[in-house]
């Protein structure tokens, strides 16, 4: 629906008395009015039905009557018969918006995995977190117990260099829980932050346990089938997908605009006419004394070159094949990432399965060294030896039983991530 106002003065000379009737100047009072409807439909047509109204004063003699009100009630209907006709043009846009539509819908499924997969990674490295550190205090727990052996022993056997280098590496272990434990509530804000918890805020959270377990069972995936599904659920692709869908819509689009424009045009009217500037007078007479008038005409037009179509043309052709490149790129992309995905879990299964069998090799050897130790006297020169040797294998099964839990937090993401690179996380989740 439209409303248009248009008031105007004119003060112009004249060159012919045929003009005024004598006056040298030609004044030219006058307003006018228009409102109404006008609507599309889907095959390209326009129907519009408006109702004019005017009020004219002058000062020519021949203006008769002056002044006089005018009305004049239109109904016209265009319809395109090349460019510009048909369903499919017309409702091109609403296609491309929902397309676009889709499109963004996609692109929150995608950055919301993403975000889950984040999720997770903060959940595991909480967990890796709080075991390292629960290791770090075992092992601090074996230096202080071996300082509490040698200040029993002080007064019997025990050397004072061996109760400093127990002392020593007491020490370091605990300096070690210091970094331990930072980084426990590093890990903890980390996740609150990436789940948006209300305790984000305070200034002493509550502490956070993970509640799920590891899990240590092999659970492979076929190569086939995860390239298969991700082809079929990775957001990725059906953007692609979709987007390519759009560019060969524009591309008809165009190819449509190429051709000239050629309209049937189909006009009726009446009108009235009052003196005295009665608008509404003129209104009424043009339904009481007006008579219908109509008009049936073809509106015909060829732009010479026609260069900005066929610009648009070429410039759709060439975004198109963009659009198909890209479409090959993210699924050969999307193909290696599933490929390095799946071939992960394997390898962090087997690397789990090694990295447990070092760790239990060095723990069988820290409690030989600590068998050995114990039995020898304090102040034979084998003791000091066993004892260094005895506080560097408990370092290196520390550092062995990180490496072990770090595994098995890689395994596990392993199997997230692979839920991800096919496309299925929100499925598996549940969301």
């Amino acid at each position: 629906n439209y409303v248009t106002l248009n008031p105007l003065n004119d003060i112009d000379p004249v060159g012919s008395t045929l003009t005024t009737g004598g006056p040298p100047r030609y004044r030219n009072d006058y307003s006018t009015s228009s409102m109404g409807l006008r609507r599309r439909n889907a095959v390209g047509g326009q129907v519009e039905a408006a109702q004019q109204l005017g009020w004219q004063d002058t000062n020519s003699i021949f203006f008769v009557p002056n002044p006089q009100g005018t009305a004049r009630l239109n109904l016209s209907y265009t319809q395109p018969l090349m460019r510009g006709r048909g369903k499919v043009y017309n409702t091109s846009l609403i296609v491309l918006a929902e397309i676009d539509a889709n499109v963004a819908h996609d692109e929150f499924v995608r950055q919301l995995e993403s975000h889950l997969l984040e999720v997770t990674r903060g959940y595991w490295g909480l967990y890796l977190e709080r075991g390292i550190l629960t290791q770090q205090r075992k092992n601090a727990a074996r230096a202080a117990e071996i300082v509490a052996t040698l200040e029993k022993r002080r007064a019997l056997d025990a050397l004072e260099s061996q109760v400093a280098q127990a002392q020593a590496a007491a020490y370091v272990r605990q300096a070690d829980l210091y970094r331990g434990e930072l980084a426990v509530k590093n890990a903890e804000a980390r996740l609150r932050a990436l789940v948006g918890t209300a305790e984000s805020d305070g200034i002493n959270p509550p502490e956070m346990l993970p509640m799920g377990l590891p899990t240590a069972e092999f659970l492979p995936t076929d190569l086939a089938y995860a390239r298969g599904t991700a082809l079929q659920h990775r957001p990725e692709i059906t953007q692609a997908i979709k987007q390519a869908k759009a560019g060969g819509i524009r591309l008809e689009m165009s190819k449509h605009e190429m051709m000239p424009v050629l309209d049937l045009v189909l006009k009726t009217y009446a009108s009235g006419l009052q003196g005295g500037g009665s608008v509404g007078d003129a209104w009424t007479d043009q339904f009481s004394q007006g008579r219908p008038s109509y008009s049936v005409g073809l509106q015909f037009e060829v732009p010479l070159g026609n260069r900005a179509a066929s610009a648009r043309l070429e410039r759709r052709k060439l975004e198109l094949r963009q659009l198909q490149n890209q479409l090959q790129t993210t699924v050969q992309t999307l193909t290696l990432e599933v490929d390095v995905a799946v071939r992960e879990i394997e390898t962090a299964y087997r690397e789990m399965g090694a990295r447990r069998a070092a760790m239990q090799a060095i723990d069988q050897d820290v409690q030989h060294l600590d068998r050995r130790w114990r039995a020898l006297p304090g102040d034979d020169r084998s003791s000091s030896l066993f004892l260094d040797n005895l506080l560097l294998a408990q370092d290196r099964l520390a550092a062995a039983e990180a490496s072990f839990l770090k595994s098995q937090m890689t395994y596990n993401l392993a199997l997230t991530n692979v839920k991800r690179a096919m496309g299925t996380l929100l499925q598996g989740e549940g969301v």
